[in-house]
């Protein structure tokens, strides 16, 4: 798990527990589904705090999560390419930047 996804995890838990009182599995609960755009409404903030708090979660979060995912994607797909291709420039050229970080390369 990225990091970016267990620190939106780790603040849907306190937006939770702090502003709703809600257990922390029930907390933890709400977050996945609520970053995954899941959404099944069974549990929402009912609070004044918690839904302010929950308009500035869920945009930051939703962006957080789909921004990892699209990380995931860009090396696999990056991977794929030099596994098939076994030609670094072709590697370059698909990864629109002009180097390759450690992780990339290996």
């Amino acid at each position: 798990m990225s990091v970016p996804i267990a620190l939106c995890l780790a603040l849907g838990v306190l937006l939770g527990v702090l502003a709703e009182g809600w257990s922390v599995s029930d907390s933890l609960y709400y977050a996945v589904v609520t970053v995954t755009t899941i959404g099944f409404g069974d549990l929402a903030p009912r609070t004044q705090l918690g839904r302010t708090l929950a308009c500035l979660y869920l945009p930051v979060s939703v962006a957080a999560v789909a921004k990892s995912v699209q990380d995931v994607g860009r090396f696999a797909s990056m991977q794929w390419t030099l596994q098939r291709t076994g030609n670094i420039a072709k590697l370059l050229r698909t990864s629109r930047k002009d180097h390759l970080s450690e992780a990339e390369f290996v």
